[in-house]
């Protein structure tokens, strides 16, 4: 909250659970005294943590793929008889 410079709401949204907190509306933001500006900052971090299991997903499925992939890579460089050497996570130098 202080990063967004909205520590002063804190009082306000420690007195929902976690589920009101996910289903918050703008009106009842505004019924608790906390200003417009403020109050689309809020829901706009809402709307990001609601995504984030979503998001979790996507880069587990994305390290999966970049998983297999290097070992689809090493495996072709085995079959060729290439010796390589791993510089980083994405680059392969051939020696």
């Amino acid at each position: 909250m202080k990063s967004l410079r909205l520590h002063k709401y804190t009082r306000v949204l420690l007195e929902l659970t976690y589920e009101e907190f996910l289903d918050v509306t703008e009106d009842q933001l505004e019924k608790k005294g906390v200003t417009l500006g403020a109050r689309g900052k809020i829901l706009k971090n809402i709307g990001f943590i609601k995504q984030r299991p979503q998001k979790i997903n996507e880069l587990i499925e994305m390290l999966d793929v970049s998983s297999f992939a290097l070992k689809a890579v090493k495996l072709i460089c085995n079959h060729f008889k290439f010796k390589f050497q791993l510089l980083s996570c994405r680059k392969i130098q051939r020696i």
